[in-house]
């Protein structure tokens, strides 16, 4: 029993070396400080991006169009990564093996349709070709934008700093047949 007391006693006595004990002195009052740290992790979020981009590729659209369908949707990225917002950016679907239209929908049987994707941050810049899963670096302050404060770019005009691009080429279309053709993107960001 005493060899038993003995070693609770060396357990407690280790177990309190671990932390830092502050005591104030004997007196009408007593005062200790406590030093309080806090970790914030790196965080990024995609919000109010819409579920679902709807195409009608028919005639009267492929004699307007200028070549190409296009599509766009903003959004929010948020990332508290530092000041500028850093984030990375990756895209998957389903490849094409086509470096010219990457991404690719599917129709019944062997039917598909290629498409391309582009992606900005800077709403005043032109969109930037996305190759099939390959990162490319990003910051929610570019163009002058406020780095979000909230998860929803509540801060931010619009609520949107972000946008990405949908482009189905006319040559695209017009070399596959009738059919309805459908696919999902993943749009994937991350702490740099």
């Amino acid at each position: 029993m005493k060899k038993l007391t003995m070693l609770a006693a060396a357990s407690a006595l280790l177990a309190g070396s671990a932390v830092a004990q502050v005591s104030g002195s004997l007196g009408t009052d007593s005062t200790a400080d406590v030093t309080i740290n806090a970790t914030v992790d790196p965080m990024v979020r995609i919000s109010g991006l819409d579920g679902v981009m709807d195409f009608t590729l028919d005639a009267a659209t492929l004699n307007s169009n200028f070549g190409n369908t296009r599509q766009t949707q903003r959004f929010c990225v948020y990332s508290n990564v530092n000041t500028t917002g850093d984030y990375n950016v990756a895209i998957t679907g389903t490849p094409s093996g086509d470096t010219a239209n990457p991404f690719r929908l599917l129709g019944s049987g062997s039917n598909v349709l290629d498409f391309t994707v582009a992606f900005t941050d800077d709403f005043a810049s032109p969109f930037k070709f996305i190759h099939y899963g390959t990162s490319y670096p990003r910051a929610t302050t570019t163009g002058g934008l406020p780095r979000p404060t909230d998860t929803d770019c509540g801060n931010v005009t619009g609520g949107e700093n972000t946008q990405l691009a949908v482009t189905f080429r006319n040559s695209e279309v017009l070399s596959t047949v009738a059919d309805t053709y459908t696919g999902a993107l993943t749009i994937t960001v991350s702490a740099p």
